[in-house]
């Protein structure tokens, strides 16, 4: 009869036991959830936009990108003090490392790995930092994107930056000096946008470019060891207002099917290399915008044409000597100075071409 005689009553107080149970076991899942999930991301906050990084307080970069893996939205590293560790960033999209007061990162591998090693990765920006040795400073390979601004790269035993397999660099306002190697190396497909770049130094070429695309406004390239320019295997050059100095071989060398073509503005100056200023080999085409100044480089003409079917259009107004005709066919069997590394394409971590 108790059952039937408060049956109302009953019910409700069974249903209030069973929806306070309900709720208490809903919180408690939800604890073990919170729980599971800082454990699962080793406590690093999820919808974190910077993370500051310390390593003067033996914090690394390593570990905040760890924590970077786990947002959904673009991350910011803040980097302070001097970071002693090769940084890898690999199939990750909108990071940005930031140095602050005079921020570095350097190489811990004695030299058999990039300091800051990037891989198919796209939308990488490396600002405002000091990166130190590494088989390259900075490598930006697989298909990835990057950028590197106002920054300094130096002491790589290879290049100072290396851009290769399809990958894509905007480079502004960056030094790069003392590369054991070439100071830049764009190669595979890629693609490399220079803006204000300062390279010196190089123990190779300063910049080579071999099947691959350059635009480069503004730079200067001056006291490698061998070329300062050099470009072929197809490669697509454009050069506004640079000036190319005091290197060790040829001023630009172009080679295999390569196109330079110059749109200057206040105008480029290539003089004091100690080979040409400027050699044209096989199949190439340079088209002079009229302002650029080749003269007063070591070796006469200050524009040689070698090869076989070259294009030097509106090579007359260069200022400086040349034996270019505007287009032409030559036989002769003269060897271009800085040309013992022809048809090659460099190993990553072997860079000792000119």
């Amino acid at each position: 009869m108790f059952a039937n005689e408060h049956p109302a009553c009953f019910n409700l107080f069974a249903t209030a036991r069973f929806t306070k149970l309900a709720v208490w076991a809903g919180l408690a899942l939800l604890a073990m959830a919170g729980a599971a999930s800082a454990q699962s991301n080793g406590g690093c906050p999820t919808s974190a936009i910077n993370i500051k990084v310390d390593c003067d307080k033996n914090q690394t970069i390593s570990a905040a990108l760890a924590c970077a893996a786990y947002s959904s939205r673009p991350v910011t590293l803040d980097i302070y003090g001097t970071c002693k560790e090769n940084v890898v960033i690999q199939s990750a999209d909108r990071i940005t490392l930031t140095g602050h007061n005079g921020a570095s990162i350097v190489d811990q591998s004695s030299g058999t790995s990039a300091t800051v090693g990037i891989s198919f990765s796209s939308l990488i920006t490396v600002q405002n930092l000091t990166i130190v040795g590494g088989s390259q400073g900075v490598d930006c390979g697989d298909i990835s994107s990057c950028r590197l601004q106002n920054s300094t790269v130096q002491n790589a035993t290879g290049p100072g930056l290396q851009i290769r397999s399809r990958s894509a660099v905007e480079d502004t306002s960056n030094t790069i000096q003392n590369s054991g190697g070439r100071g830049i190396s764009v190669y595979n497909g890629s693609t490399l946008i220079s803006l204000g770049d300062t390279v010196t130094g190089s123990g190779a070429a300063g910049v080579a470019v071999e099947g691959a695309s350059m635009v480069a406004q503004g730079i200067t390239i001056k006291s490698s060891a061998g070329n300062g320019l050099r470009a072929d295997n197809n490669a697509a050059v454009r050069l506004e207002d640079v000036v190319i100095s005091n290197n060790g071989a040829n001023g630009i060398s172009l080679e295999s099917g390569a196109t330079i073509q110059w749109f200057d503005n206040l105008g480029s100056i290539i003089t004091a290399n100690s080979g040409n200023g400027m050699i044209l080999g096989d199949q190439v085409n340079s088209q002079f915008s009229g302002l650029d100044t080749v003269k007063g480089n070591s070796t006469q003409p200050d524009v040689n044409c070698v090869g076989l079917y070259w294009i030097a259009s509106d090579v007359n107004t260069i200022g400086g000597t040349t034996n270019c005709l505007g287009t032409g066919q030559r036989t002769s069997s003269t060897k271009e100075p800085g040309r013992s590394d022809e048809g090659h394409v460099p190993a990553p971590s072997k860079e000792s071409h000119l």
